[in-house]
């Protein structure tokens, strides 16, 4: 079995990263894992930055559209659910930065405790 390896918004963003890494994936080097919170981190972050180089918001919904279910549907098991309970009990310099340990702890939950 392939290691899971989380994909915060930061490497989703960039289309060819984002690309790049949804193809190894694909090939079962690896399996992605994300969660809703980052899903819509992208789509926010995607639409903000199709605004800014003048796209007409059609283009961005279908875009994000199509992406949204090509990722779905490769990777039907890649949303990480559960961490929400943990919400607030991790702290970190960057509060910002919470989220990406607290989707570990369900993945890590018989490994360690936090």
């Amino acid at each position: 079995m392939a290691f899971s390896a989380f994909l915060d918004t930061c490497v989703l963003v960039p289309s060819r990263q984002r690309d790049v890494l949804l193809q190894v994936a694909l090939g079962r080097i690896f399996r992605p894992l994300w969660s809703s919170e980052i899903i819509r981190e992208l789509d926010y972050t995607l639409r903000r930055l199709n605004k800014e180089r003048g796209a007409a918001t059609e283009e961005t919904d279908a875009y994000l559209a199509r992406l949204h279910q090509q990722m779905e549907s490769s990777f039907p098991d890649a949303v990480v659910t559960g961490w929400e309970q943990v919400m607030g009990t991790i702290d970190l310099p960057d509060p910002n930065d919470r989220h990406t340990l607290y989707l570990l702890k369900p993945l890590m939950s018989s490994y360690w405790t936090l």
